[in-house]
């Protein structure tokens, strides 16, 4: 973000805190928690609140596991679709909250299902 802007983060009360979703999908076995970087706090006296922002440069992240059914194994490209939400504000000004679409493409290899020799095994 540019430098004077900020984002409310998750659980900031009257404004948009910002959320990565994905969609439900049939090749998707489990959509992970949201990863994100901690929140710092943002006072404004003038009208007695005390916001959770993040600015400057963030990640967020989400993992997912892939179904091992074999109708996804035979696809060769797992299409995910979602979406991002967030409010974000300069100064005293903030703009309207807003949702981007967000689309992925996923290429799935064949499933390897060869062992390691035995000689290469670690041995318990």
């Amino acid at each position: 973000m540019r430098p004077g802007i900020h984002i409310y983060a998750p659980g900031a009360v009257g404004y948009t805190g910002y959320s990565f979703t994905l969609e439900p999908d049939p090749a998707v076995r489990v959509i992970h928690d949201m990863q994100r970087p901690p929140a710092e706090m943002l006072e404004l006296p003038s009208i007695r609140e005390r916001l959770p922002i993040n600015q400057g440069k963030i990640r967020i992240s989400r993992d997912i596991t892939i179904s091992l059914a074999h109708e996804v194994i035979e696809h060769a490209e797992i299409e995910l679709h979602g979406s991002f939400a967030y409010q974000a504000c300069a100064g005293d000004f903030c703009y309207v909250p807003a949702k981007i679409p967000l689309k992925w493409v996923l290429e799935v290899g064949e499933h390897d299902l060869v062992r390691v020799p035995k000689s290469m095994r670690i041995k318990r």
